[in-house]
């Protein structure tokens, strides 16, 4: 405000072109204290969902995780049959067929602790640790599996990933002994993960 003044003052408006006051914001102007009305934490929309560490989660996680990657939360057949059964230590299998234009969007994002579940990381979906390093929040594990084609049948022994993108993960550490799959073509960014 002080310089346009000075503009004013030192030569005549014509010959400064757009030397004048700003308009006044009257968010500005206000206290601030009646500013920045919106609560904290954040009132999320369904499509964000906030998980709490297992000590003080109620419920099942993993059928939370479920019915978020899935509508009806069921797992179908691994398609790697009997060579990977679906077990404690692997897991099931979603099948995505279809879901690649879908309109259902996710973000899961995990307060720092340990949380003994399984993420299956689908179309659309973000995984996102709230801790300040990966260490801080500690998830059994995460997956990214696309084993069918567009028909629904599976092709070869493994699995077909040109159709998995638009999905992240990032700042967590996975439990020791699991192995991830991460089955992705594009736009899939794999961040601050510690496996």
């Amino acid at each position: 405000m002080a310089f346009l003044s000075y503009c004013k003052k030192s030569r005549r408006p014509e010959d400064v072109e757009g030397c004048r006051e700003e308009p006044s914001n009257p968010t500005l102007e206000r206290p601030l204290t009646l500013r920045n009305k919106e609560p904290n934490p954040p009132t999320w929309p369904s499509s964000v969902h906030v998980i709490e560490p297992d000590d003080k989660f109620v419920g099942d996680k993993q059928a939370l995780f479920d019915s978020i990657f899935d509508d009806n939360g069921k797992y179908t057949i691994h398609p790697w049959g009997d060579m990977l059964p679906n077990s404690s230590l692997y897991g099931g299998y979603f099948n995505e067929t279809g879901r690649d234009f879908c309109t259902k969007r996710m973000a899961v994002l995990l307060k720092p602790g340990v949380h003994k579940a399984k993420f299956n990381v689908g179309f659309y979906n973000s995984l996102v640790g709230l801790g300040p390093e990966p260490g801080a929040v500690e998830l059994d594990a995460f997956e990214v599996l696309n084993g069918v084609g567009p028909d629904g049948i599976q092709y070869g022994p493994g699995p077909g990933a040109l159709n998995n993108f638009w999905r992240s993960v990032e700042n967590l550490t996975t439990g020791r002994g699991r192995d991830i799959f991460f089955f992705v073509s594009q736009a899939s960014p794999l961040r601050k993960v510690h496996i």
